[in-house]
């Protein structure tokens, strides 16, 4: 069993395959990106492209760490290593894991997890001891303490339909919306599931910088956001926290909205997962450069108008179902 768990955690679908997947995905989104922008995109490195992230991460890594004398490099290595590890700690509560380690109420666990990336994020920005990171910062988290609560809210709802009275998020995961022959309590169930997707997926914009909710990343207003004073591995280790905080994102998201097949075992589920999921990266991806930044309060308002309400409604359906 210990076996197992440490297999899972460093090799499928721990450590190397969230790292590998989430390149893969930075390439496929670069891909799309570019298309939508009349570029080329990743060509270089690999067929088509394909190893160019990965060929990015390593030229990272090679350099030196260019950063304010007082800033603890130590410090942010670690910090930022631990939100790496939270968010493979967090993936072996899904199906994909060779002995998912689901048990009641393991969403908070799963919330916990992925809150900590978010927060390695952050102190990352601040940590630099920079003007322009820590405005980037302060805006991340301005954002942080809207959509944490709405994303978490959604997916307990999302969870409360899927599997009642659990609170599992590996065990909803590995079901489908079961309706019951009172139609009313379907429609209501119906309706609380397509609320709770739509919060969720307005909270994805925001938790993972996406446009038009990426204020952090404002280059042309703050030199860069948060990431503007890291470099060399500091800077892979902030590309690889945030590409797996998407992809992981992106898989939960794209498992819920469309959550046909049943989600099983073998090599069909697992191919099938993998067509939903590039599926929902590419509408995302298209949806997040239709539109332009939003300013910090207007991202504050969809958050509070919108996403806050629409998941607390979403939540309130579920349990009194």
């Amino acid at each position: 069993m210990m076996s197992e768990i440490l297999l899972s955690f460093i090799v499928y679908p721990g450590l190397l395959f969230l790292v590998t997947f989430s390149l893969i995905t930075q390439w496929y989104r670069r891909k799309i990106i570019a298309r939508i922008q009349r570029r080329v995109g990743p060509k270089y490195v690999g067929p088509y492209g394909l190893l160019q992230p990965f060929a990015d991460i390593a030229k990272l890594f090679r350099k030196e760490v260019t950063i304010h004398k007082h800033a603890p490099v130590r410090g942010l290595v670690f910090i930022g290593l631990i939100g790496l590890f939270s968010l493979v700690a967090a993936i072996l509560i899904t199906p994909l894991s060779l002995t998912p380690l689901r048990t009641n109420y393991d969403v908070f666990v799963f919330l916990y997890l992925t809150v900590y990336a978010s927060i390695a994020i952050l102190l990352l920005g601040y940590g630099t001891h920079s003007v322009y990171p820590g405005i980037g910062s302060s805006r991340y988290l301005n954002l942080f303490f809207l959509s944490e609560p709405v994303l978490a809210i959604s997916i307990i709802s999302l969870v409360e339909l899927v599997a009642p009275g659990t609170y599992s998020l590996g065990e909803a995961l590995s079901r489908y919306l079961s309706l019951s022959s009172n139609g009313i309590s379907n429609v209501a169930k119906i309706m609380s599931y397509i609320l709770a997707c739509l919060s969720f997926g307005l909270a994805l914009f925001s938790k993972l910088s996406l446009k038009p909710l990426d204020i952090s990343e404002a280059e042309t207003e703050i030199a860069g956001g948060l990431v503007s004073e890291l470099s060399g591995p500091l800077l892979s280790l902030y590309i690889l926290i945030h590409e797996a905080e998407l992809t992981l994102m992106f898989y939960i998201f794209s498992s819920m909205i469309i959550p046909l097949p049943y989600n099983g075992k073998g090599l069909p589920f697992l191919l099938l997962s993998i067509a939903k999921y590039f599926a929902v990266v590419g509408v995302i991806t298209v949806l997040s450069y239709s539109f332009g930044r939003v300013k910090i309060d207007q991202a504050i308002k969809i958050l509070l108008r919108l996403g806050l309400p629409l998941s607390l409604i979403s939540l309130t359906i579920a349990i009194m179902l």
